[in-house]
């Protein structure tokens, strides 16, 4: 997948005034789009996850994980960007509590196939 479009990859200073613990965002597997972030783990499961910065918080965060063993790498990191189009898309229900919204997106399966390029998603997220 291409990552010419992603946002300027942070330095430890800029991860270190923004609060953030994880070193795996320095890896230069992790992907950035907007104020996305795709990172890759390697233990226990080689994985992919994401956590979407509009509905997290009060404790709880809004993410998606994916192993990489079953798809291959590549649909996995299409299926995370999807992922994150459709929380974007989501339709806001009148009443819902901001819980019941993460719930909703946390729970959504990304396709396995007919899947938009890297390319197109990415503009959609920015």
């Amino acid at each position: 997948p291409s990552n010419s479009n992603q946002a300027p990859r942070p330095t430890p200073a800029t991860l270190s005034e923004a609060g953030a613990q994880s070193s795996s965002l320095l890896d230069p597997s992790t992907i950035f789009i907007g104020p996305f972030t795709i990172v890759k783990r390697y233990h226990p499961v080689e994985s992919y996850y994401c956590k979407c910065a509009l509905h997290s918080g009060h404790g709880r965060q809004c993410v998606k994980s994916m192993q990489t063993n079953q798809p291959d790498e590549a649909t996995v990191l299409l299926r995370l960007r999807t992922w994150i189009v459709k929380g974007l898309e989501l339709d806001d229900v009148p009443g819902e509590a901001a819980e019941d919204t993460r719930k909703r997106h946390v729970r959504m399966v990304p396709p396995k196939t007919g899947l938009e390029t890297a390319d197109v998603l990415d503009a959609k997220i920015k």
